[in-house]
């Protein structure tokens, strides 16, 4: 698999494509490839503004749809027209590429069992839980659930248990920390927030 080279021949020129089209190049790798993308924006190590709320929204469609088993990714007819914030040659997709280049040679099929029949619903109830975390209008509950995303795309693409492992720990995690992050907002707002941060901080 050359995952980053594959991304760039969807992105063959500087105009934007919409979902339906990205949809119809995809095909039987749509989901896959959707999570990937969608996710990777907010998963990268400098996060791209504004993608985690309406992407997050899509993702919590795109979890539903994994959990009934839905055979192909469907959206509505709103959501088809929406173009993709990436072109040949932009920053977005050249951060992509190089993130994806680092990944991609880890993955093999392997412990398929973690990417089938209830293991592949519990990836889509994660997949639906961290697209409800990413919508939260509060820091630090974007970039984790977000990057859980990315290796559930990463697993179900390739088949890929051990990927499959990794995004679970890393969805449970990171709903654990929005989960947190939320109470003290509840209890005591803005401040409750800076609590946490500051703790996290006092751990790395």
């Amino acid at each position: 698999m050359n995952l980053s080279k594959e991304l760039e021949t969807l992105f063959p020129n500087e105009e934007q494509i919409t979902f339906q089209e990205f949809l119809l190049q995809t095909k039987s790798k749509s989901y896959a490839l959707l999570l990937i993308l969608l996710a990777l924006p907010a998963a990268l190590p400098v996060p791209a503004p504004g993608y985690a709320t309406p992407f997050g929204i899509i993702l919590v469609l795109l979890g539903a749809q994994l959990l009934v088993r839905r055979p192909a990714p469907w959206f509505p007819e709103w959501a088809l027209r929406k173009k993709l914030p990436v072109t040949k040659n932009s920053p977005l997709l050249n951060a992509m590429v190089k993130f994806l280049k680092f990944f991609e040679v880890f993955l093999h099929p392997r412990f398929r069992f973690l990417t089938q029949n209830a293991a592949y619903r519990f990836l889509g109830l994660l997949v639906m839980l961290c697209g409800a975390s990413m919508i939260i209008p509060l820091p630090l509950t974007n970039t984790v659930p977000s990057f859980a995303i990315f290796l559930i795309g990463l697993a179900l693409l390739e088949e890929d248990g051990l990927a499959a492992l990794g995004g679970m720990l890393s969805a449970l995690g990171g709903l654990a920390l929005s989960a947190t992050l939320l109470y003290f907002y509840v209890r005591l707002g803005s401040a409750g927030v800076g609590l946490v941060e500051n703790w996290l901080s006092g751990l790395f």
